[in-house]
């Protein structure tokens, strides 16, 4: 079971999760995903892993989707507080690459001034 947590900071959101990050679970990321996009359109998403217990391979494909969305609608994803074994195999597995993981939220937060401003735009968010 996952629970997500939403909540606005300045121009970030913060989306926390607790539970498992699993297939079980995926579609109501996507719908956690899709309503902040739609009504919040934030420049960053800080996605809080602190008391995530286990993330399967379809949780690693939520987390690269929501990179690729926020990407593509000019914003950047963040993620933070991982276990240090989920980092050690985020590392191996070559993901630490592709995502920016900062060890704490507020790390993850302190991120947002290097952002670019977005220009106006139609957000593209992908159907669930």
């Amino acid at each position: 079971m996952l629970t997500i947590l939403s909540r606005q900071e300045g121009n970030a959101v913060v989306l926390s999760l607790l539970g498992y990050l699993e297939f079980s679970s995926i579609a109501d990321m996507r719908k956690e995903l899709h309503r902040t996009l739609s009504k919040q359109a934030p420049k960053l998403l800080v996605i809080n892993l602190e008391k995530v217990r286990f993330i399967d391979s379809s949780g690693v494909g939520s987390l690269l989707n929501a990179h690729n969305v926020m990407k593509t609608n000019g914003g950047a994803l963040h993620l933070c507080a991982l276990d240090p074994k989920m980092r050690n195999i985020s590392d191996s597995l070559g993901i630490s690459k592709l995502l920016a993981i900062f060890p704490a939220e507020s790390e993850a937060l302190g991120g947002l001034s290097s952002l670019i401003s977005w220009p106006e735009r139609h957000l593209f968010v992908p159907c669930a």
